[in-house]
């Protein structure tokens, strides 16, 4: 008997080979029919991976900007102190000192003080003179400031914004300091000093005041130190303890040089002379002490006889 299968499969067969087919390059494919749930979990994962883009960028974005915020912000200040440089004509000058050691020099500060008070001269006149405010507890430590003198003879007019026969020395660091005043004639009596005497005359001015102490003066940063008088005159005897010596600094060519020999060295600055002792203290580096150099010389002298001008210390600089 006849397999049925067999004829059933080769009817199909036969019946499908009789189906015309189109052209091969016709062909194309069936759309895919996708369900709602797969078409949505598409979109999600999208939507996902887009916000997970801008989170990112939005993170970079922000960490670039504080690091330029960091880098563009200035540094923070170091705490610093200034000394204060004399700001007003005529300017108080400050020196440290030429010796053998670094001279300690005022520690900058932010404001400095002035000192002020009357000029007295037992004269009808007061000559000129440079007020100087040296350190009571370092005498290396000085500032300056020029008095044009007052009185008979006419003399020139006395500094902006003060009275004749006063004096104002600004610029001046905080500290403790003596007053004194020395001629620049080189005349005696000399030098005038801020005494208890000044202080009596101001209370009684007709006296007595015998005390003639010198006595220091301090001045605070951002004030005015008043009635600083320079009244008492050493006499250049016993009577009195001598003043703190004269401090110099002046500058030009060197155009003397002598070594101590059987009496004093001497050296001459520009136009200034002076003398000195093999006690002396000094610096004078290498090529300073050619004449004919350009120096500059800062020190602290006394005037003496018979030698004159002598410097206690001083320092050679090239200019």
């Amino acid at each position: 008997m006849p397999d049925r299968r067999n004829d059933m499969g080769g009817l199909f067969r036969r019946d499908l080979d009789r189906i015309e087919l189109p052209p091969r390059d016709t062909w194309r494919p069936t759309p895919r029919k996708e369900s709602y749930l797969v078409k949505t979990s598409r979109v999600v994962l999208y939507a996902g991976v887009v916000a997970a883009v801008l989170v990112a960028a939005l993170i970079v974005g922000f960490g670039l900007r504080d690091r330029n915020s960091q880098v563009a912000s200035p540094p923070s200040p170091l705490p610093t102190t200034s000394t204060p440089v004399p700001a007003s004509s005529p300017p108080a000058t400050p020196s440290p000192n030429p010796t053998s050691s670094p001279a300690p020099t005022p520690s900058p500060s932010p404001v400095g003080g002035a000192i002020t008070g009357r000029l007295s001269y037992p004269s009808d006149f007061i000559p000129p003179v440079t007020v100087y405010a040296i350190g009571a507890d370092d005498q290396r430590i000085w500032f300056s400031v020029e008095f044009p003198g007052y009185g008979n003879p006419p003399r020139p007019t006395a500094q902006p914004g003060t009275e004749p026969g006063t004096y104002t020395l600004p610029g001046v660091a905080p500290g403790r300091y003596q007053v004194v005043a020395y001629r620049n004639d080189g005349q005696k009596p000399d030098p005038g000093l801020h005494t208890r005497e000044a202080e009596c005359l101001r209370r009684t001015p007709s006296g007595p005041c015998p005390d003639q102490s010198p006595i220091a003066v301090t001045v605070t940063a951002g004030q005015t130190t008043r009635e600083i008088d320079i009244v008492t005159w050493w006499p250049g005897s016993g009577l009195m303890a001598p003043p703190p010596p004269r401090p110099v600094q002046v500058c030009g060519p060197l155009t003397r040089f002598d070594e101590p020999g059987g009496n004093v060295g001497r050296l001459v600055v520009g136009p200034h002379e002076f003398t000195f002792s093999r006690e002396a203290t000094r610096s004078t580096p290498t090529g300073t002490t050619t004449l004919g150099a350009n120096v500059c010389l800062t020190g602290r002298w006394l005037y003496t006889q018979p030698v004159g001008r002598e410097l206690l210390d001083f320092r050679l600089a090239f200019q």
